[in-house]
């Protein structure tokens, strides 16, 4: 059996060439750029460097990224205000938390 070895590094970017061009066919077809919004509460620094490469990524392929802070004290009820606000908002196509 033949060896393959795969180069995670060339296939990323592959795929992100890949995801750049359909944002950009996406943009070009509805004039409007796509945007994901990330939700992060509290201060946890493993989730801050999550949604920081969320937002490098987003960067990376053309899609902007609205990231929005709350305090770890945040009360249920008031994050899904924040989701729902989010979700009705026309300008928000994702939302990662």
């Amino acid at each position: 059996m033949e060896q393959l070895i795969l180069n995670g590094k060339e296939l990323s970017k592959i795929k992100e060439e890949q995801i750049r061009n359909k944002v950009a066919s996406l943009k070009e077809k509805s004039g409007k750029n796509a945007t994901l919004a990330t939700i992060i509460v509290g201060d946890d620094p493993a989730s801050q460097t999550y949604v920081r490469m969320k937002g490098n990524a987003c960067a990376r392929v053309g899609i902007n990224s609205l990231k929005v802070e709350l305090d770890k004290d945040t009360t249920t009820e008031e994050l899904l205000k924040v989701i729902q606000d989010l979700n009705n908002d026309e300008n928000i196509d994702g939302i990662l938390l």
